[in-house]
């Protein structure tokens, strides 16, 4: 049997003995585990805080993507509501109505400025055949009329009265909302109202479809201690049961819509045969 020789200074003074050689290795042995699985827990648990961390960040994120998320979809819906019933007839103070025009949309803006003015701040007016922004003068954009249109961020559009015509630029309040009425009606000026409504309702459905998904609860990591485990399961369960709520933050149904106009039976019956 293997024996030898171990000093161990203690206090000052030095013990000496002979000590079998497979109890060292044991005890070293032994030791080696207990270190490793200490470092293999404190892994384990750096692993679960980051774990924690990044599903906060995901529920956040996932908080103001849906509140976007639902806000646009109320906005597209008072849009699809207000092209279906082709607005109203229920004018600004100031401006008459031509025969026949109907009023989608109406918010502050302001004109920007040129050289020779200052910028002027009234109340926009979207209709089926112009854009009217009433400030200290009267200014007037036939659809027909417009030749480009270009938007410069979120509450800001460019706007070309015709070929020839310089550009002019308009700053408002609803942002998305009012950029949106500006894009209907100008990129569909001429056209039916039954081609203007299915684009809106096709904008609405693909909509739908984009909702944003409820993240996911990640496992604990494994190779936690007793304590921590017990932890990191209770952390668990309160998110899963926490997903319920944050389903909640977006309607669960698809609400499609149809893009096709129901056309009346009797109107149908009068219908033209299309010649060959």
């Amino acid at each position: 049997m293997d024996v030898t020789t171990i000093s161990v200074e203690l206090g000052g003074q030095v013990f000496a003995g002979p000590v079998l050689l497979g109890t060292v290795v044991t005890v070293l042995l032994v030791a080696f585990m207990i270190v490793r699985a200490a470092g293999r827990r404190r892994t384990a648990a750096t692993r679960q805080r980051e774990t924690v961390a990044r599903h906060e960040d995901a529920v956040s994120a996932y908080r103001a993507s849906a509140a976007d998320w639902q806000q646009h979809r109320e906005e597209l819906r008072a849009l699809l509501d207000a092209t279906q019933r082709g607005g109203h007839s229920k004018a600004p103070k100031g401006l008459d109505l031509q025969r026949g025009e109907r009023v989608y949309f109406t918010t502050m803006a302001t004109l920007d400025g040129t050289d020779h003015s200052a910028p002027e701040t009234g109340l926009l007016t979207i209709t089926s055949r112009r854009v009217v922004l009433q400030g200290e003068a009267t200014h007037v954009w036939d659809l027909d009329a417009i030749a480009q249109i270009r938007h410069a961020g979120q509450d800001r559009t460019l706007i070309r009265p015709c070929q020839t015509c310089v550009w002019v630029g308009l700053s408002y309040a609803e942002g998305p909302l009012t950029r949106m009425y500006l894009e209907v009606v100008t990129s569909t000026s001429g056209t039916a109202r039954t081609e203007l409504v299915r684009n809106v309702a096709q904008g609405l459905n693909d909509h739908e479809l984009r909702r944003p998904r409820t993240p996911l609860v990640p496992e604990p990591a494994p190779g936690l201690g007793r304590r921590r485990r017990a932890d990191a399961r209770a952390w668990y369960a309160d998110k899963v049961a926490e997903t319920d709520t944050l389903r909640s933050l977006v309607d669960g149904t698809v609400r499609m819509v149809p893009t096709q106009p129901r056309v009346p039976k009797e109107t149908a019956a009068k219908a033209l045969p299309v010649a060959s």
